[in-house]
């Protein structure tokens, strides 16, 4: 057996690798101007502000977050949790996002894999089917994951299409 199969480990976080944006970056900047002059600028025109006022001006600065993170190359949803996929001689573990459930079969259930366009077809050794959905991933991305599930299936003399 080849040593680096079995040791091979695909471990890919879909909140990184965004591309940073000058544009983002100015857009935040003027949303936190907005959020910190927002107060001022109601108590010279009014004399006193209101919650709502204290409330609007945490949602603009809410928004020059994420603004920030964008321009920065990263996600706001990183803040909420993670999303991934992980392959490993042992299983294989995808959570496409931050509010997603996380989906796992172990390699010692798999039975068959068929690859359909963004699908897994995944049959279990007690024939029921698992689908493994790629929906939301780039297309670079799906072609990684096809060729580290062909290394390790192929390894472990798992049946596949992966056409």
């Amino acid at each position: 057996m080849d040593k680096q199969i079995i040791d091979m480990k695909y471990i890919k976080d879909l909140n990184k690798g965004l591309k940073k944006s000058k544009p983002a970056l100015f857009f935040a900047l003027l949303a936190y101007l907005i959020a910190i002059l927002w107060i001022p600028f109601r108590l010279n025109e009014r004399g006193s502000f209101s919650w709502f006022d204290l409330g609007y001006s945490l949602i603009i600065a809410v928004n020059g977050l994420s603004l920030t993170l964008t321009g920065l190359g990263s996600s706001i949803d990183r803040l909420f949790g993670k999303a991934f996929i992980k392959i490993n001689s042992e299983v294989i573990i995808k959570k496409i996002g931050a509010f997603e459930k996380e989906q796992r079969i172990d390699w010692a259930d798999i039975k068959t894999i068929d690859y359909k366009p963004t699908n897994f077809l995944i049959t279990r050794n007690d024939n029921s089917t698992y689908k493994l959905s790629m929906t939301k991933l780039d297309y670079s991305v799906i072609q990684e994951i096809k060729n580290v599930i062909n290394k390790i299936g192929a390894n472990k003399n798992i049946p596949m299409n992966l056409n």
